[in-house]
């Protein structure tokens, strides 16, 4: 890092003023590289726990896999998420039961499990994971010179791509 800044007079002050600022810049830019690594180290932990929290999906599971761009593909789990019901009137309550097919016997500690649909796509980097007959395999994207979509139709269970 430097500052740019410059002194003019008597040539001990200047050296004296120079030394100074290149000590100060200095302990800039260590402090700047400190707080580069940790947020490198952040980003980089960040990441880890992302991947770790991916999910494996049968080709036939995945939606617009018929595009050619893993980016666009998505992949779709049920999931259930309670809902807080305890603040709403009887006839909100009766309605949102009624809506999502549940009855009192449902409510536990004022929530209602909801069933929802949570989706997946793939973290936009270069390769994808694939599971073939030979195991888990890494499949660098843009290395891939043609892309046919897997048929829907398919009798055998097909590779699963992560996303």
């Amino acid at each position: 890092m430097s500052t740019g800044i410059g002194f003019i007079g008597s040539p001990a002050w200047a050296i004296g003023a120079s030394a100074a600022l290149g000590f100060i810049e200095s302990a800039v830019a260590e402090a700047n590289k400190k707080a580069g690594l940790r947020l490198l180290a952040k980003a980089e932990e960040m990441w880890t726990a992302t991947s770790r929290r991916g999910l494996l999906f049968r080709v036939l599971d995945i939606s617009r896999i018929d595009r050619p761009a893993p980016s666009a593909w998505v992949g779709n789990v049920p999931a259930s998420e309670p809902v807080f019901v305890g603040a709403m009137g009887r006839k909100e309550k009766r309605q949102f039961l009624e809506l999502y097919g549940k009855t009192e016997a449902d409510v536990v500690n004022d929530h209602v499990e909801r069933r929802t649909s949570r989706s997946y796509v793939h973290h936009g980097d270069d390769f994808i994971m694939v599971d073939t007959e030979f195991g888990l395999m890494n499949v660098r994207w843009s290395s891939v010179v043609g892309y046919v979509a897997p048929s829907r139709a398919a009798s055998q269970p097909p590779p699963i791509p992560t996303i």
